[in-house]
């Protein structure tokens, strides 16, 4: 199966875009302090997109919008991906925010407090400050005041135990494939992995086949080999799958994904300006690894 573009970005945007899993997540993780001040039952995923063309490529839009004191004020939540280190992650999130702010100027609306969310999974530790300000070199403390500042909630998964993943299942699932993706462990965590997948004793098939396509387009497993997984963990209490079954589904996803990449019609454009770039830092001597991932090309595409 060939790489999918950016399919970490696919798989967390897909998985925290359904209201309930985003509502699973902030109930879960979010700080108490902010959990004391926000409804989330009335959180609203929001429409509207603020990610220029120069953010597509860090961004995967997702924000939700949720009530403060069950009054019509809001904070937006602001969920980001990262699988490497960006040093420059304040810069992104701050072009975003602005982005947003004047787009809400525009439609003659409040200015929202925005709270960014960073979800990392990375082999390489996150050693970057999660202040704006940690960006800049400030030679005097005095001059602090005067810089416009924000900080932005990590969680880095890479440092959480298994049994401190909260959450329902799919989340479970999710967080759990994000940590393990880069790891030697992967093999051996997936069969409990694959069993979350069960819900009151059948298998959950959306679930299924959103890790399906994610797995092997991040992976070197083989669908056969993942065939059989399922087989041995999931389906002898859920029901049957045959290997035609998720290639009907894999192949049915696929197509979604080339309709979608045609209707936005920017996709060729900007994969022949990643593999310029991905070019570029090969013969400046970054790892061809970090490249890879950086850019979701293949070997091919940098090498030939």
């Amino acid at each position: 199966m060939g790489k999918i573009s950016n399919p970490h970005d696919k798989y967390v945007k897909e998985t925290l875009s359904k209201k309930e899993n985003a509502v699973d997540f902030l109930k879960n993780y979010l700080p108490n302090e902010i959990l004391e001040i926000v409804n989330l039952d009335k959180l609203e995923i929001e429409k509207d997109s603020y990610v220029t063309e120069e953010l597509q490529e860090y961004f995967t839009d997702l924000l939700y919008k949720v009530n403060i004191h069950k009054k019509e004020s809001y904070i937006y939540f602001l969920f980001e991906h990262k699988s490497y280190p960006e040093k420059l992650i304040g810069i992104q999130l701050l072009e975003y925010l602005l982005q947003c702010w004047k787009a809400k100027i525009k439609q003659k609306e409040k200015l929202p407090i925005i709270l960014p969310i960073v979800i990392y999974h990375g082999k390489p530790k996150w050693n970057i400050g999660m202040k704006f300000s940690d960006i800049l070199e400030i030679e005097d403390e005095r001059l602090k005041k005067y810089i416009p500042d924000f900080e932005y909630i990590l969680y880095d998964l890479t440092k959480y135990r298994d049994e401190n993943i909260l959450g329902t299942e799919n989340l479970k699932i999710m967080m759990q494939l994000l940590k393990y993706i880069y790891s030697d462990e992967l093999l051996k965590k997936l069969p409990n992995i694959l069993k979350l997948l069960l819900k009151d004793g059948k298998i959950d098939v959306n679930t299924l086949k959103t890790i399906t396509i994610y797995l092997l387009s991040t992976t070197e497993i083989k669908l056969e080999d993942f065939i059989k997984l399922i087989e041995e963990n999931v389906s002898k209490k859920g029901g049957e799958f045959s290997m035609s079954t998720l290639q009907r589904m894999m192949n049915e996803s696929m197509e979604e994904g080339i309709q979608q990449g045609m209707e936005r019609g920017i996709e060729r454009g900007r994969r022949e300006e990643r593999k310029a770039l991905a070019k570029r830092m090969l013969r400046k001597g970054l790892d061809i690894e970090m490249i890879l991932e950086m850019t979701g090309l293949s070997r091919e595409d940098i090498t030939k």
